[in-house]
């Protein structure tokens, strides 16, 4: 296999817990506490194609100011690879492809910084991403509205989403496995995708909420394209109604008639309109908020305690845990949350697996020692963690039955927090950490880029010949730019 050309990767963020496919942008610089420069990566779940793409600026006209938001005229390439099924690479619909095949081309004009990608999320099918000029792209797979654009198609090439406020600069992305959150500097909040558990942050049953909607229903087994349209009756009796205006792909649920499924373009999340958000961080099916006061509230599927207030009830708007203050950064899991306050120290709750439990699931959030120096970034899997310390240090605990954990194939479970050795990363210290349903990637201070864990859409890279034994997983974390 030829070698991989990543070199100096410089960005990468994870939010998604069990991705298939993973996007890095190279050249975007942001500084830690202790001065280190740090990138950002995602993890989710095709040859290059050049869609017509309107990259006219709406926040910064002007190149000029873009180089000196980014201090260099290397504002970085986007690369995305893995697997295609519903277009999430960013390639048009197709298979697998590999990181050699993955620039995007229409991100990447280096050239032209408004069109470069700053911000960067994925979901479990669809990619989002934010451009150096504040506009919003989404694309993959909208079958729940995720993608933000007005439908609920498949789109392999690049929507733009409109918010109501254009001109307010974007502070970040969130993405659930079929829901998006996008919050702003002036601290608002806008959601959209599916809304089956209360993830968008607001009560499903509250008629109206949302007046520039369309309110998408299903029935199960058929799609109706007619002015005519069945409705679900208590006796087992079909009914019909009209409807003035023709709606493609209308449904009507035969369980939880008149529920929400989905809503198809971002909306202000009204529920926190008079609070400031500063980080949003997305489960499954679950959504958790930071504010500027150093509270959290989260909203959503609850089954396994991931919101962290004591039961296992759904929350159906926001909802804060009064266990916990002075956080600093918010993370989840598939099915868990995590936290770091200013102490350093590490809060989880949810799932019991990436808790580092084999029994119970964790219903309030409670600490996870990490030894060494204060914790600075964590990062959830669908059964997995890791940790960042400020000295560049990683820890992994839960299950490890991929090699997600990167401690070697005898390790499968750790209930505590384990150091990796600074040795695999070739002596460097990691800038940023991230994981996905399977697997794990790291990225140091020199710009390398190192994953481990199953490699089943070529999300990892793969071993030499030599090492076919594990041709489905890496055990211990692998250089993706020196894999020959």
């Amino acid at each position: 296999m030829s070698t991989v050309s990543l070199d100096s990767v410089q960005s990468a963020d994870s939010s998604l817990p069990n991705g298939k496919a993973l996007i890095i942008q190279p050249g975007v610089e942001r500084e830690q506490s202790s001065g280190d420069s740090v990138s950002t990566l995602d993890c989710a779940s095709e040859t290059d194609r050049s869609p017509s793409v309107d990259m006219s600026a709406t926040y910064s006209p002007d190149n000029n100011a873009v180089w000196e938001e980014n201090g260099s005229r290397d504002v970085g390439e986007l690369i995305g690879w893995g697997c295609g099924e519903f277009g999430q690479h960013g390639h048009g619909s197709g298979g697998d492809v590999s990181a050699e095949q993955g620039l995007l081309k229409i991100f990447s004009r280096t050239g032209d910084p408004l069109s470069c990608t700053k911000i960067i999320a994925c979901g479990a099918s669809h990619t989002v991403i934010v451009t150096y000029s504040n506009q919003i792209y989404a694309w993959g797979n909208g079958n729940s509205g995720q993608l933000g654009c007005g439908d609920r198609e498949t789109h392999s090439d690049p929507q733009r989403v409109y918010l109501s406020e254009q001109r307010v600069k974007v502070k970040g992305v969130a993405c659930g496995s079929r829901h998006t959150i996008v919050w702003l500097e002036n601290g608002k909040c806008y959601s959209f995708g599916n809304n089956y558990n209360a993830q968008l942050g607001y009560d499903f049953k509250v008629k109206n909420y949302k007046e520039n909607q369309r309110n998408y229903y299903m029935y199960t087994g058929f799609s109706v394209r007619t002015s005519i349209m069945p409705a679900w009756c208590k006796k087992g009796k079909t009914q019909s109604y009209t409807v003035r205006k023709v709606l493609p792909h209308v449904l009507l649920h035969h369980r939880d008639k008149g529920r929400f499924l989905d809503e198809v373009k971002p909306h202000l999340l009204r529920t926190l309109q008079h609070r400031h958000v500063t980080q949003v961080a997305c489960g499954e099916r679950h959504t958790m908020f930071l504010f500027d006061t150093g509270t959290v509230a989260g909203c959503g599927c609850n089954a396994n305690g991931q919101i962290g207030i004591g039961s296992r009830e759904e929350v159906v708007t926001p909802r804060f845990l009064e266990d916990l203050d002075n956080v600093e950064y918010i993370a989840c899991g598939a099915h868990h949350s995590m936290c770091v306050n200013a102490s350093g120290e590490v809060h989880v709750w949810g799932h019991a697996k990436p808790c580092g439990s084999l029994k119970e699931d964790f219903l309030h959030p409670q600490i996870k020692p990490v030894p060494g120096s204060a914790v600075f970034r964590v990062a959830g899997g669908t059964s997995h963690c890791l940790a960042l310390t400020e000295n560049g240090a990683v820890y992994t605990w839960g299950s490890g039955v991929d090699g997600q954990l990167g401690h070697g194939k005898k390790v499968k479970f750790l209930s505590q927090p384990k150091k990796l050795l600074r040795n695999v990363f070739q002596g460097a210290k990691v800038s940023q950490i991230s994981c996905s349903e399977q697997y794990s990637a790291v990225l140091t201070v020199d710009g390398s880029l190192y994953m481990w864990g199953k490699n089943n859409h070529t999300i990892c890279p793969e071993k030499p010949a030599s090492h076919k034994v594990y041709n489905l997983s890496s055990w211990t974390p692998v250089d993706i730019a020196s894999v020959n």
